[in-house]
């Protein structure tokens, strides 16, 4: 093939050559719209950078990793959670209420205005909140997607979102598991519930029909038990290992607990 190459045939690969490479970089750049403009707002974002919360003379903000201050946030905000989903819970002191929860971005602009009674960080593109009505949960966008219907005594501290179910309890009702939809997919009978992880999630049990104590055991993602309550306390599964503890005695790890 060399025998047919020609000086004059230089320019015309060159021009060839700087064709292609503009053309390639119009298609990567409306590949990338594309996909930016796919994002749904029921998705995780992704952080930008990562934040530290910071404290100092009643006030709160965020650093980067040199330690360089990002955001400072007003006196009004009385407490914050870090950054989860892009988005990170702020408390503000509101006159005549018990304060107001809202979110801010990874600027410091509030993008969910603080007006619920209490909110707790994003996860799996969905957030607890409490309102007069009871608990229920937002999008990124501060939608409601999760009517506030539940009870709300214990605050939505174990009520995130995990391996698509989350731990809710209608009012003065037991515990049991919703999907991403609100629907009851392991019904509520239980007297404790935990969040799931590899699969698994502990629950409890009274210990008899009158006693306020209760036993711990756990269920599959079905509400199958794989471990009758026996238990007094327990964690999560991290690495096919799991906490435990009975009376006094210290926790143990266990691989794969069975019964």
């Amino acid at each position: 093939m060399l025998a047919f190459w020609r000086n004059d045939m230089l320019p015309f690969c060159r021009n060839s050559l700087i064709i292609l490479l503009i053309a390639y970089t119009i298609a990567c750049n409306v590949v990338a719209d594309t996909k930016m403009n796919d994002v749904s707002p029921n998705q995780p974002r992704s952080p930008q950078t990562k934040l530290y919360v910071i404290s100092a003379n009643d006030k709160f903000g965020f650093i980067d990793p040199n330690g360089n201050l990002k955001i400072d946030l007003p006196e009004d905000v009385y407490t914050v959670f870090p950054f989860s989903d892009g988005l990170a819970v702020i408390a503000k002191r509101v006159p005549n209420t018990n304060g107001r929860w809202g979110f801010i971005d990874e600027t410091g602009k509030v993008v969910i205005e603080p007006k619920f009674n209490v909110a707790r960080p994003f996860s799996e593109g969905l957030a607890p909140v409490i309102t007069d009505q009871g608990l229920g949960y937002i999008d990124t966008t501060g939608r409601i997607v999760i009517q506030p219907q539940f009870g709300s005594d214990g605050g939505p501290f174990e009520s995130a979102f995990s391996e698509g179910l989350a731990a809710v309890a209608p009012h003065n009702s037991k515990w049991g598991y919703i999907d991403k939809t609100g629907k009851f997919v392991i019904p509520p009978r239980f007297a404790y519930a935990s969040e799931f992880s590899e699969g698994r999630a502990w629950v409890g049990i009274p210990k008899n029909e009158w006693s306020l104590e209760k036993k711990i055991g756990m269920i599959d993602a079905k509400g199958q038990w794989i471990v009758e309550p026996r238990f007094d306390y327990g964690g999560k599964f991290s690495e096919g290992l799991a906490a435990f503890g009975v009376g006094k005695r210290s926790v143990t790890s266990t691989n794969r607990v069975r019964q």
